[in-house]
């Protein structure tokens, strides 16, 4: 499983004296055309504190992406092996049942980290046809500089965007936007091709 790594974001300007939050994007091809994107808060630099996240994620059009890049919807429904669905939860985004249903496959749906997902801020995700959203904040007394926030599953790219709030009483917020951007597969290749060339003219 390759993972590739993207760090999309837009920082607001009463942030910059500090240390700035921001949302990163890492993602695995799951194979039959799926992938799945992980997102990140961070806040290196700065000490442990509480989080908050306002986020909407949904599949980025080819528009808005780079040449080489594969377009993306959200994947609501998904059938692994053509016989078990999942993401039919009601609140499947939030969804970390200890004793999934048999032949049930985590890495095929979209969910919330377990840091966030018992507090949820402004009641329950929505789920659309080609959204997630959510407001969540890390557990009561929980404190984190770099916490893992959500896992999402699409066909292509994701864009996202939002807020994220850090420390407990008092949040300070920065606005975040981006894309977590999977290249063509041709593209991949020609990437590939690029980096043996490089090591070879370096040992030469």
């Amino acid at each position: 499983m390759r993972k590739y790594l993207v760090v999309a974001t837009i920082l607001s300007l009463a942030s910059l004296a500090g240390a700035t939050p921001t949302y990163t994007a890492a993602w695995a091809d799951l194979g039959g055309g799926l992938y799945g994107h992980t997102f990140t808060v961070d806040n290196s630099g700065a000490a442990a504190s509480a989080w908050f996240v306002e986020m909407d994620w949904s599949g980025a059009p080819a528009g808005e992406l780079p040449a080489g890049a594969v377009a993306g919807s959200l994947v609501n429904q998904v059938k692994v092996f053509g016989v078990v669905v999942v993401d039919e939860e009601a609140d499947a985004i939030s969804y970390h049942d200890p004793n999934p249903p048999a032949s049930y496959d985590m890495a095929l749906d979209t969910w919330v980290m377990d840091e966030f997902c018992n507090a949820f801020q402004g009641g329950t995700p929505t789920e659309a046809a080609n959204l997630y959203q959510v407001q969540s904040g890390t557990a009561s007394g929980l404190q984190y500089i770099t916490v893992d926030h959500a896992y999402i599953v699409s066909d292509g790219s994701v864009k996202f965007t939002g807020r994220l709030g850090v420390g407990l009483t008092n949040p300070t917020w920065t606005n975040v936007s981006g894309y977590s951007v999977v290249p063509e597969p041709a593209t991949m290749l020609l990437l590939g091709i690029g980096a043996l060339g490089l090591a070879i003219r370096k040992r030469r």
